[in-house]
């Protein structure tokens, strides 16, 4: 006889772990939020001074007005209907309005993201030299709020004309390579500020791509830590782990090259590399990355706390995130509780741009604590998390109800592990709604979240005998990761592991060892090839105890 019981108080305490490391937040270099530093000691407001002037930006606000108008439409019509008795009519106008929040969300996290487009983009302008007539006319523009005028002027076929040119002159004309080189360092900045305009061209269907192509014409033309630096952050932003370590290789070899090894850029070179290493499971090489990030940065604060503060509390967040993911409970309370510190003096000096980071840093601790079966201390952090995320997501919510649903995944857990089944499932249940709702525009970010969700959610009915509703949750959760795992192995194999052993376990204890000896040996297979890795082994060695010996064989 199976031995249920115990089983599932073992699988509850697994899961719960697991989303230790896939709910934390963590946080990549951080640009002051709508100030950029001109160079010249003065600072320069794109809220005031750029956005209210674009076109762009007036047409986003339009359509997101315009969604918003009809979003409040079909809620007026469903309030009539709900009124009118008829439950038909009810179904069918909620599905419109589901439909009409779906487009709402959408408009808001393209006018979202512009903005914070046009801001990395006002950053590069501050950061370079405008060496050429075609950059001082595209900076021009750009302070007037013309964004596709100053695309215009960085003309593809004129770039790529002048690019081609200098490049055959640099390989056959060796008189003239120093002159070529200088103007080759214009063509990289041209090219820079090219694919960041072209990230904020939401109207192209095509603009990853080209962006992807203009970053490496500038790298091209020539390689520095500042386009290698954006050029990194553009492929860790949409999960090209290994590609973007390399350049972030490339940046930290400039710096130490260059005898400049103490600046904050540097630190947000290896705290971006701690966090690729994370996403990889490579913990060595984690801790030796933040622990460079926080030695430049303690000496940096020594100096100027009020500038380098932020920075070495969002270190100090991410390396209690891997500390809290190799059990080093100590460690990661100590880590967590001097950002915390940090962040709370921030947040009352300047509530809108740090309370975010607080109910990060909380959720964080609300994770660690419920690893430690300190559940009150849990409940208590998560509590304060959501209170701060939900009262954010009131005001922005394509921002912000992500975290709204991560903190409410975590509740889930934190109940089930009380036993507390219904309000787990609310949990759950507010979670799922809010990353469907996000997939459907997003799915590259949100399906994961989804899948991780439903996993949880599985170990919920199992533990409730709900074995139906368990199976549909897992194997909606190992259909996703299995998608994942296709293109991004590295990051999704161990996850498709895991989830193929809770369903084989659900599998055996159903009565249906065939199809649990199938999904056995899935994770197992896939376990054998990631043994260095102590969350792959512990997976193992559970698929080991729990299968027959043909299978092991």
């Amino acid at each position: 006889m199976y031995p249920q019981f115990t089983l599932l108080i073992f699988l509850l305490s697994f899961g719960c772990l697991l989303a230790q490391n896939t709910d934390n937040i963590t946080v990549q270099d951080s640009a002051k939020v709508g100030l950029i530093a001109t160079g010249d000691g003065n600072t320069f407001n794109i809220t005031q001074n750029i956005l209210p002037k674009s076109q762009e930006y007036a047409v986003l606000k339009e359509r997101v007005a315009a969604a918003k108008a009809k979003l409040d439409e079909k809620n007026q019509e469903l309030t009539k209907a709900e009124a009118s008795g008829s439950t038909d009519l009810v179904a069918y106008i909620r599905k419109e309005r589901d439909q009409r929040a779906g487009e709402y969300q959408a408009e808001l996290k393209t006018l979202t993201d512009f903005k914070e487009d046009v801001l990395r983009l006002a950053k590069t302008f501050a950061e370079i030299e405008l060496k050429s007539e075609r950059l001082r006319t595209a900076k021009k523009l750009f302070d007037e709020g013309k964004i596709r005028e100053a695309d215009a002027v960085l003309n593809t076929a004129e770039l790529e004309s002048e690019t081609k040119q200098l490049l055959q002159k640099q390989n056959v004309i060796a008189q003239e390579a120093a002159d070529n080189d200088s103007l080759l360092s214009v063509k990289a900045s041209e090219w820079l500020i090219k694919a960041q305009i072209t990230k904020t061209r939401y109207d192209l269907t095509e603009w990853y791509d080209s962006a992807h192509y203009y970053f490496r014409l500038s790298l091209q033309c020539r390689s520095s830590a500042e386009n290698q630096f954006d050029y990194a952050r553009f492929l860790q932003d949409h999960n090209q782990i290994d590609s973007a370590i390399t350049y972030y290789f490339l940046v930290f070899r400039s710096y130490v090259e260059s005898g400049d090894t103490v600046n904050i850029n540097l630190a947000s070179t290896q705290n971006n590399l701690g966090m690729l290493y994370c996403a990889q499971n490579e913990y060595g090489l984690a801790a030796a990355a933040y622990g460079e990030a926080l030695s430049i940065c303690r000496r940096l604060v020594e100096n100027d706390p009020v500038t380098y503060d932020p920075d070495l509390a969002l270190i100090q967040n991410n390396l209690g995130n891997l500390y809290s993911a190799q059990n080093e409970y100590d460690l990661a309370v100590s880590a967590y509780g001097e950002s915390l510190s940090i962040y709370q003096s921030l947040a009352a000096a300047d509530p809108a741009t740090y309370d975010s980071y607080v109910a990060g840093t909380q959720n964080n601790l609300g994770n660690l604590y419920s690893a430690q079966n300190v559940y009150s201390l849990a409940a208590a952090a998560y509590g304060k998390a959501l209170s701060i995320y939900q009262r954010l997501s009131e005001v922005n919510p394509t921002a912000y109800d992500p975290y709204v649903a991560g903190t409410q995944n975590n509740r889930g857990l934190l109940y089930s592990a009380q036993n507390e089944y219904d309000l787990a499932a609310a949990a759950y249940s507010e979670s799922l709604l809010i990353y469907r709702r996000l997939a459907a525009t997003n799915p590259a970010t949100y399906d994961p979240c989804i899948a991780g969700t439903q996993s949880n959610r599985g170990l919920l009915c199992s533990a409730q005998n709900e074995y139906d509703l368990a199976a549909a949750a897992y194997g909606e959760s190992l259909s996703i990761y299995r998608r994942l795992a296709a293109a991004n192995p590295l990051v999704f194999e161990i996850e498709v592991a895991k989830s193929s052993l809770l369903f084989a376990l659900l599998k055996q204890q159903i009565g249906q060892p065939d199809e649990a000896n199938k999904l056995f040996q899935e994770a197992l297979e896939i376990t054998n090839r990631y043994q260095h890795i102590p969350f792959a082994n512990k997976i193992r060695n559970m698929v080991l105890q729990s299968v027959s010996s043909e299978v092991a064989e």
